[in-house]
């Protein structure tokens, strides 16, 4: 199934559908966003064109780079969110987006055990390259997986 990810531009989801879209992938908003999160009123749009909807929470490239507390402030920002929308118990796509060095992943992992110890494990998920979700997949630290092809190598 062909799917978009998008952030400020908005095609319409008449426009995805038509262009064979079955999914999009959303941004959460967050105070400071300018714009770029999925609104309710979009939210229906998308629903009632027939596309199903997933969606990452970012700020910034490398905040999975702050460890645990910030996984645990993102998460409650992230929820924030979804309870504005009535997306409740969904689960988030928490975007590490850069290529990840080994050193890094474990400060990313820990990013990640923050964000679980808000929303669970079962709701967590990750975005970023091939050795960000390899790591995470064998690990266990999210259950959800979202591989970039930019920097998979």
């Amino acid at each position: 199934m062909e799917g978009y990810d998008y952030s400020w531009g908005r095609p319409g989801a008449r426009a995805l559908a038509d262009a064979g879209a079955g999914f999009v992938v959303r941004y959460l908003t967050f105070p400071g966003d300018n714009g770029k999160g999925l609104t309710a009123p979009e939210l229906s749009e998308l629903r009632s064109a027939g596309l199903d909807v997933a969606v990452v929470y970012q700020n910034g490239k490398s905040q999975a780079l702050g460890g645990h507390d910030a996984g645990v402030r993102d998460a409650g920002l992230a929820e924030a969110a979804l309870r504005d929308l009535g997306m409740q118990d969904w689960p988030v796509y928490f975007a590490v987006d850069f290529d990840a060095s080994a050193a890094q992943l474990d400060v990313v992992e820990d990013y990640l055990r923050g964000v679980a110890s808000v929303i669970d494990i079962a709701r967590t998920g990750v975005y970023g390259g091939y050795n960000t979700i390899n790591r995470c997949y064998q690990h266990g630290t999210a259950k959800w997986f979202w591989q970039t092809y930019a920097w998979s190598a």
